[in-house]
C-alpha cells in the first residue's frame, strides 16, 4: 500500500489471501514488514488495510517527534521481520530489525496469528520502539547516561498523540509495558534512592547500580512532551538547520520550536537534581518562557 502501488480488495481476496507462498510483504511509503503467511490467519483486506494505515500514522509520528519531514527521508522509517535467530546477541537495532522469532517444524513455520506484527496497528511493543529510538536519535543526541533511557520517549509520544492515551498511561507503558511507573511515580522512584538523599546526581555508571538505563525514571524528565503539540511540524527540521549548533544542544532548540517557548534558559533535569542551562544555547524565540 504505497503511493505507487496498492493491492486491491479483489487481488487480496482472489490471489493473495490464501497464497501458498511462505512469506508475505507488507509495505507502505514509511513502513516495511515481512512475516510468515501462516501468521496471517486468512484475515480480510479491510483488516490489513487498517493495520497499515495506522502503521503509517505511527511512522509519521516518528518524523514529527524528531522534526524531520517525510520529504527529507529516502527510505522506510522502520523495516521489521522475524527470523529463526535474532539479529544480535541481545535485542538490537537493524535494517531489518530482527528481535522476534519464528519457530519451524516438519510442517513449516508455526502459525502465530496473535503476534503484534499482525495484530497491533500502532506496534504495541516496547522492544521495537526502544531499538527504533536508537536509530532515530543519533549517537550525539543524548546527555550522559541517557543512551538506554531517552530512546523510550518516542513510544510514549506515539501512545499519547496517535493512540490517544492519557499521558500518564502512555508514559508508564513506554518501557516493558509497565502500568505503575507514571512520571510522578518515576520521580518518587528516584527520590527514595541514597544518591537523591545525599544530594548527588543519578548513577549513570552503566553497571547494575545505574539509575537511568532501562527504567522509566531515566527519562521521566521528558514529561514535557505531554504539552499541547501544535507546532509547524514540517518546518521544524528546516528551521533547525539554520543554526550550526553542536548536539545535543540541537535537541533543546527543536523542543523550543515544538512548544513555541524559549526553553534554553530553563531546563530542569531530575537526573541532576537541578540544572539551569544558561549559556549552552542563546537564541531568542518569539515567546519567552513563563515560570509557574
Amino acid at each position: 500500500m504505497t503511493s505507487t502501488k496498492t493491492t486491491t480488495k479483489d487481488e487480496w481476496d482472489n490471489e493473495l489471501r490464501d497464497s501458498p507462498a511462505p512469506w508475505a510483504d507488507f509495505v507502505t511509503d514509511k513502513f516495511f514488514m515481512q512475516v510468515p503467511t501462516s501468521w496471517l490467519d486468512h484475515r480480510d483486506f479491510d483488516y490489513f488495510k487498517d493495520l497499515l494505515i495506522k502503521r503509517d500514522e505511527a511512522m509519521t509520528g516518528v518524523s514529527e517527534l524528531v522534526g524531520i519531514p517525510i520529504s527529507e527521508r529516502n527510505d522506510y522509517l522502520a523495516y521489521v521481520q522475524p527470523d529463526l535467530h535474532i539479529r544480535a546477541s541481545a535485542y538490537g537495532v537493524g535494517y531489518p530489525q530482527i528481535n522476534n522469532l519464528v519457530f519451524s517444524g516438519p510442517d513449516g513455520i508455526q502459525a502465530n496469528p496473535d503476534h503484534w506484527m499482525v495484530t497491533s496497528p500502532y506496534i504495541e511493543d516496547s522492544v521495537f520502539w526502544h531499538e527504533l529510538g536508537h536509530c532515530i536519535l543519533g549517537l550525539n543526541d543524548y546527555y550522559r547516561g541517557e543512551t538506554e533511557a531517552i530512546v523510550n520517549v518516542p513510544y510514549a509520544y506515539i501512545r499519547q498523540v496517535h493512540v490517544g492515551l492519557d499521558f500518564d498511561t502512555a508514559f508508564a507503558g513506554s518501557f516493558n509495558e509497565q502500568e505503575n511507573f507514571t512520571p510522578d511515580y518515576s520521580m518518587m522512584h528516584w527520590m527514595v534512592t541514597e544518591n537523591f538523599r545525599d544530594g548527588k546526581e543519578m548513577d549513570h555508571s552503566n553497571t547494575e547500580h545505574d539509575e537511568m538505563r532501562y527504567q522509566n525514571r531515566g527519562y521521566a524528565k521528558c514529561k514535557c512532551i505531554h504539552l499541547p503539540l501544535t507546532p509547524p511540524r514540517g518546518s521544524i527540521y528546516t528551521s533547525a538547520k539554520q543554526f550550526p549548533l553542536p548536539r545535543p544542544q540541537m535537541l533543546i532548540l527543536l523542543a523550543s520550536l515544538v512548544v513555541g517557548r524559549q526553553l534554553p534558559t530553563f531546563i530542569y533535569k531530575i537526573s541532576q537534581i537541578s540544572w539551569i542551562l544558561t549559556s549552552a544555547l542563546r537564541i531568542t524565540l518569539p515567546h519567552p518562557i513563563t515560570a509557574h
